[in-house]
């Protein structure tokens, strides 16, 4: 009885060219902590109360003040422009401090809003190089 072996030869060079660099750069990206809105879907209208639904990548919620590797909490800048990156998060109009660990806020008012979810560190400050999200929705 004779057996026929077949030998599948693979080129290398497509994963050569990528290096590691490629694999570096998609890595890295996965990394990133960031913010995300994920309700309501940018640009929806509503007819009353909405539930703003945040979560994050690559980081844990805890409450302000809790002193954490790789933890924070959730801030709104609602019609507001956000503070740039590793400056504290002050209150005032248009800020919304998620400081006791909430993922969610309810706007009921109507009108048109834009919204930025922002994280902070244990001391309110803007965690330097997380990603912000932005979602835009009207309420009548």
């Amino acid at each position: 009885m004779t057996h026929t072996r077949v030998f599948t030869v693979l080129s290398v060079a497509p994963l050569l060219a990528c290096g590691a660099g490629g694999q570096d750069a998609a890595a890295s990206e996965s990394d990133v902590v960031a913010a995300m809105i994920t309700a309501p879907a940018d640009g929806a209208e509503f007819t009353g109360p909405v539930t703003i639904r945040l979560g994050t990548r690559n980081l844990t919620i805890r409450p302000a003040g809790t002193d954490e590797p790789n933890s924070g909490h959730h801030h709104l800048f609602i019609n507001s422009d956000i503070v740039p990156e590793g400056e504290v998060i002050l209150t005032g109009p248009g800020i919304v401090h998620l400081g006791a660990g909430q993922s969610e806020y309810v706007i009921d008012e109507t009108g048109t809003y834009t919204v930025i979810a922002v994280l902070g560190d244990h001391l309110h400050a803007r965690i330097p190089g997380a990603t912000t999200d932005t979602v835009q929705f009207t309420v009548q």
